[in-house]
């Protein structure tokens, strides 16, 4: 395995194909080899190896992809919070942990591509912790990542009734007035949808 990951990064682009395939068709012990010193690894291989472990996607990997999320290359970490997302990682002990690195990236991670890219991927995660996370993160982020949560929020059918709540409290007198934003992203994207299948919001 080492010398399919030394080729996996390698100048020769035939071997680096004949390598991923190889790889990818060993599963997680190639995932797990390939985390193996992942952050002494130069760049271009630890954006192959990243790579690698999110096409594989194996449950056994989540702990040591979620270490190595502090990757100083935002490559790498779009890699690795795209394989948070990934709909084959299905064990109810890993949605936490997971949901939880996801906030920590859409709040604080540098960069604003992967920022945004993990509200996306916490959208994609059928949990009610990811979904409670994303209303929690449409109060907490500034503007316009805020508008983003929101937007990923009213993409979820199991959010549809907070949706409409939302919306509707929004031009309540009692309550406080949501940002134009956030409420901008909640009509356009979800409530018309919402308001039609949610069951009814008491007046």
């Amino acid at each position: 395995q080492r010398t399919l990951l030394g080729y996996l990064a390698g100048p020769d682009q035939e071997a680096a194909r004949s390598a991923w395939s190889e790889l990818v068709a060993q599963g997680e012990p190639a995932a797990q080899a390939a985390l193996a010193g992942f952050a002494e690894a130069p760049l271009s291989a630890r954006r192959a190896r990243a790579s690698l472990v999110r096409e594989i996607a194996a449950e056994g990997t989540l702990e040591r992809v979620l270490a190595s999320l502090s990757d100083p290359d935002a490559d790498v970490r779009r890699a690795l919070i795209g394989f948070c997302g990934d709909p084959r990682l299905r064990a109810e002990e890993s949605f936490e942990p997971r949901v939880k690195a996801l906030r920590r990236a859409a709040q604080c991670d540098p960069d604003a591509n992967v920022r945004q890219l993990a509200l996306s991927v916490l959208a994609r995660l059928d949990h009610d912790g990811a979904i409670a996370t994303l209303e929690d993160l449409v109060e907490e982020l500034p503007a316009p990542a805020a508008a983003l949560a929101a937007r990923a929020l009213a993409e979820r059918p199991r959010a549809k009734q907070r949706v409409v709540e939302r919306v509707q409290q929004s031009f309540g007198a009692s309550t406080a007035r949501t940002a134009d934003g956030v409420l901008a992203s909640l009509l356009s994207s979800g409530y018309g949808r919402a308001r039609k299948t949610a069951p009814r919001v008491p007046s």
